[in-house]
C-alpha cells in the first residue's frame, strides 16, 4: 500500500457505497480505470488499489480487463435442502462442474477422523464448484455412505445437478434429521483462488458439517468452501445455556 493510505480508503469507501446502493445495478460494470483516474484527479496506480481493495471485499470481480459490481450478498440461512433450487429461487442462472467426478473409495484418514468414522470407510465422493452465470460462489465436497449412495455413481456422472439425498431418500427412505456444523473463516489457498476466481487476499468461510438419520445414522459429510464476500449466514436456534 502507498503512503497515501487514506486517500486511497476515502475513495474506496465513496466507491463502495455506490456499488452497494445499486449505482451500478447488480453485477453491472463500472467505470474504466482511465475513467476513475479523470474523474477522482488521481493517478492509475492509486485507482488500482482502490479497485483491489473492493476486490478483496468481494464487491468487485474481474471479467476480462474491466471489473464489474458484485451486490448484494445471497443469505443462506443455516443449512438449504437443496443449493440449486435456492439460487434459481433468487433468480438465477445456475452452474454446476465436476471437479472430482463422482466415485467410490475409501474416505481419507484425515476426514474420517474429523467426521469421526473408522478409517477405511468406504463412500461416494464427488467434488463441485457451484455458482451462478459468470460467478463461481463455492466448493461443496461431499461424502456419502457407499451403502447409501454406491448404487447412484453412475447416475451422478452423467447428471452434475443430481440430487443424491432425494435419491437416498427415494431408495432408502432415509433422510437428514440433523446437523453438526464447523464453521472457519480464513484465506483461500492457491487452489481455491484458481478455483472460485479470487484474489488471495478475499476470505471464504469453510463449512464442515455432519449430516444425520433420526437415529444417528451417517447420510452424508460435506466440507463446502464459501466465498465469503457473496454470503451471510444466518442461524436460529433455541440455546438451553440459560435454563
Amino acid at each position: 500500500m502507498p503512503a497515501d493510505t487514506k486517500k486511497i480508503e476515502a475513495l474506496a469507501d465513496s466507491l463502495r457505497a455506490q456499488i452497494q446502493a445499486g449505482d451500478f445495478g447488480v453485477r453491472g460494470r463500472i467505470p474504466t480505470v482511465g475513467d476513475f483516474t479523470q474523474e477522482w484527479n488521481t493517478s492509475r496506480s492509486t485507482v488500482y488499489y482502490v479497485l483491489q481493495l473492493l476486490q478483496s471485499d468481494g464487491l468487485l470481480r474481474k471479467e476480462g480487463r474491466s471489473f464489474v459490481a458484485n451486490h448484494p450478498k445471497l443469505i443462506l440461512e443455516g443449512i438449504t435442502e437443496n443449493f440449486e433450487r435456492f439460487l434459481k429461487s433468487q433468480g438465477h442462472e445456475v452452474t454446476m462442474e465436476n471437479i472430482i467426478e463422482p466415485r467410490l473409495e475409501a474416505m481419507p484418514s484425515e476426514v474420517a477422523v474429523f467426521f469421526g468414522q473408522p478409517d477405511g470407510i468406504k463412500v461416494v465422493h464427488r467434488m463441485r464448484k457451484q455458482g451462478v452465470k459468470g460467478l463461481p460462489l463455492r466448493i461443496a465436497e461431499n461424502w456419502y455412505p457407499a451403502s447409501l449412495a454406491g448404487q447412484f455413481v453412475d447416475a451422478m456422472k452423467a447428471d452434475e445437478h443430481m440430487d443424491v439425498l432425494g435419491a437416498i431418500k427415494a431408495a432408502h427412505g432415509v433422510f437428514i434429521d440433523h446437523t453438526e456444523d464447523e464453521l472457519e473463516a480464513r484465506l483461500p489457498s492457491t487452489e481455491e483462488t484458481h478455483l472460485l476466481d479470487l484474489v488471495s487476499t478475499a476470505p471464504i468461510v469453510e463449512i464442515r458439517r455432519r449430516n444425520l438419520a433420526d437415529d444417528g445414522t451417517p447420510v452424508m459429510f460435506n466440507r463446502v468452501i464459501h466465498v465469503g464476500a457473496h454470503f451471510k449466514f444466518t442461524y436460529r436456534y433455541s440455546p438451553g445455556h440459560w435454563k
